[in-house]
C-alpha cells in the first residue's frame, strides 16, 4: 500500500447557512498530486484533476 501524504475523514465547510462541504473522505498518497477546478463558487460541483 501507497504511503498517505494527505488524509481528510468527515471535512466539513460551512459559508453561514451553505453547506459548502459535508462528509469528504480523501487519501492521497505521497508522490501524487490532487487538485479541484472550477469556479469559485460553492453551489458548483469542482472537477477533479489527478496527474500520478
Amino acid at each position: 500500500m501507497d504511503e498517505i501524504a494527505i488524509t481528510t475523514d468527515e471535512l466539513k465547510k460551512h459559508y453561514s447557512q451553505l453547506r459548502a462541504v459535508d462528509g469528504l473522505r480523501l487519501r492521497v498518497p505521497r508522490g501524487s498530486v490532487y487538485g479541484f477546478l472550477g469556479r469559485a463558487t460553492a453551489r458548483e460541483k469542482p472537477r477533479r484533476l489527478r496527474c500520478s
